[in-house]
């Protein structure tokens, strides 16, 4: 949807129609994601045993999860400022969104074990390695550049951005094993944790000022999206784009944390239960805070990295109005996530365009989404999702829509109509 300011979010090549484009202010692009790779609802299969119960069965599910990389993604984008206006053969946009990403990564064994119990790793071991999360808030602050010449084939962009930390918890390295004996079924309890976090919101002070807080510039960063298209023909278009490179420095009540240990559970003492009538069950706890201990302590500053993405798509021009594209996308975290759609795009007139697009990612095959845009007047309506068009919300994973209002005004020269023989 190109003729939406907001598409260059995703692509920064995007060329809108009009020659000036106001967002209005918290209602110009609002966005929302949630995506869980292992399984879908319906691979949780669920059984009526009476009136009163139900016997449910997560045996398809766990074995549809990766053994390491199973991942749940949930996010939010909001707008706060945002303008674009041509300037000769240059669109120059500016934009302010505030943006929230939580990210967390758990392997298989973390709901084998809980579901099945723990004999199936009698003479084995749990695998807790790759287990984290990656919780971020920040102000964005973007300069955004296209470079369109009329009648040229390749078209330039890049989105320079600064942006504001407000909150980070962060995973940078997470291990841990529980191993089973085979004689006496001893549990050793292995872990290597650690961890750091940031905010702006002081963690001890009873009274806080969220104005100050937000203020707060402290911890600073870095970021830009670049991206190119090629037009041979009047037909085909080619466009690639590399998003979010960047970091973010940590400063403000900056912390680490830091765990290690190893701890073997023998079991519980027969003495204990049989003649005591209890069992000590402080002192285990007091033994595994001895053996692990929790090492938290002040910091002067940390970084985290942005989370790169990059998008390929090829597009056929059917006619003036109506195109076809192929877009391959992929996010890098903990290795490279992919997926990919197929989109039919329509424009009727000056006021309305409308996509339906087919979209697959691991695990979720049944993805239909669906954009629409209304121009009444100068403003400028739109919504879009991935996968709106929800026709069995039990199998599927992912869900992703934005919405929003924008002004438009003026309208660029149009290309000439296309023959057969282009």
């Amino acid at each position: 949807m190109n003729n939406v300011f907001q598409s260059t979010y995703v692509n920064p090549t995007a060329v809108p129609e009009q020659k000036v484009s106001i967002g209005l202010p918290a209602i110009s692009s609002l966005y929302s994601n949630v995506y869980f790779s292992p399984f879908v609802a319906k691979d949780i299969h669920v059984v009526k045993t009476s009136d009163t119960s139900y016997q449910v069965n997560l045996d398809k599910a766990i074995a549809k999860m990766a053994k390491t990389n199973n991942y749940l993604n949930t996010s939010t984008a909001i707008d706060l400022l945002s303008f674009r206006v041509k300037v000769r053969n240059v669109y120059v946009s500016l934009n302010a969104t505030n943006i929230t990403n939580i990210r967390f990564n758990f392997p298989r064994d973390l709901f084998s074990l809980a579901w099945y119990g723990n004999a199936q790793y009698i003479g084995s071991s749990v695998d807790l390695n790759n287990l984290g999360i990656n919780a971020m808030q920040y102000n964005e602050y973007a300069l955004g550049l296209t470079r369109a010449k009329d009648g040229g084939k390749w078209r330039y962009g890049v989105r320079l951005k600064f942006l504001q930390g407000l909150n980070d918890f962060y995973t940078a390295r997470s291990s841990g094993t529980v191993s089973i004996d085979n004689a006496f079924y001893q549990h050793t309890l292995s872990a290597n944790m650690q961890a750091y976090s940031a905010s702006v919101i002081p963690y001890d002070s009873k009274n806080i000022n969220l104005l100050n807080s937000i203020e707060n510039f402290s911890n600073k960063g870095l970021g830009a999206d670049l991206g190119a298209s090629y037009t041979p023909n009047k037909r085909w278009s080619f466009t690639g784009a590399l998003n979010n490179i960047g970091f973010i420095n940590w400063k403000t009540n900056a912390q680490s944390y830091a765990i290690n240990g190893t701890y073997q559970f023998q079991g519980i003492s027969l003495d204990s239960l049989v003649n005591k009538g209890d069992v000590a069950l402080n002192d285990y706890v007091d033994t595994l805070s001895k053996r692990f201990h929790l090492d938290q302590k002040k910091i002067s500053h940390y970084r985290t990295m942005l989370t790169p993405s990059v998008y390929l798509s090829a597009a056929y021009s059917l006619g003036r109005n109506t195109k076809i594209a192929l877009t391959g996308y992929g996010e890098f975290y903990h290795g490279l996530r992919p997926a990919g759609s197929v989109a039919f795009i329509q424009r009727a007139g000056r006021i309305l365009n409308f996509v339906i697009s087919y979209n697959v990612r691991k695990n979720s095959y049944n993805n239909m989404g669906f954009g629409l845009m209304l121009k009444p007047g100068p403003f400028q309506i739109y919504v879009v999702g991935d996968n709106m068009l929800v026709l069995n919300p039990f199998n599927t994973n992912n869900l992703s829509v934005r919405t929003g209002v924008n002004l438009v005004f003026g309208r660029t020269r149009l290309p000439e109509r296309q023959t057969h023989e282009d």
